[in-house]
């Protein structure tokens, strides 16, 4: 995983807006998820006593993951930091990682950086065309 090879060379990763970024109206299409209104995460926080922002949070620090979360006020601001009493079970971490597997979810077009033979994520950014394409490629 990208997780794994980034550990393996010492390269920190940065979870920039871990939240996914709910008030960006600009960017963000109907078919994004609510990471924050998702009832899964939701259950996980009430068991902690936690939101699901929290949930989100800690779930990347403690993979080792910074997490940068947008926070328009002081009170957001002390919650995300109130992670660190917070340790998520492991059927929880793994729960949130099955539910980032089934529902891959990258943030922001990147629409420039596509092309690029290493870019980690053609799947998720190619229109039906691109990807029949990617395939036919991949399978010769």
């Amino acid at each position: 995983s990208l997780l794994d090879f980034c550990r393996a060379r010492k390269i920190v990763v940065t979870a920039y807006s871990p939240l996914g970024s709910p008030d960006n109206v600009r960017a963000r299409t109907d078919s994004d998820p609510s990471l924050l209104g998702d009832a899964g995460i939701a259950a996980i926080g009430a068991s902690y006593g936690k939101s699901a922002a929290q949930v989100l949070v800690r779930f990347h620090t403690q993979r080792g993951v910074v997490a940068i979360p947008k926070s328009k006020t002081p009170a957001y601001m002390a919650a995300n930091l109130d992670t660190f009493d917070l340790e998520l079970s492991e059927a929880h971490m793994a729960e949130l990682e099955a539910m980032g597997a089934a529902k891959p979810f990258r943030y922001g077009p990147n629409g420039g950086a596509k092309g690029h033979p290493r870019f980690p994520w053609p799947e998720y950014f190619d229109s039906p065309e691109e990807a029949a394409a990617r395939a036919a490629r991949e399978a010769a």
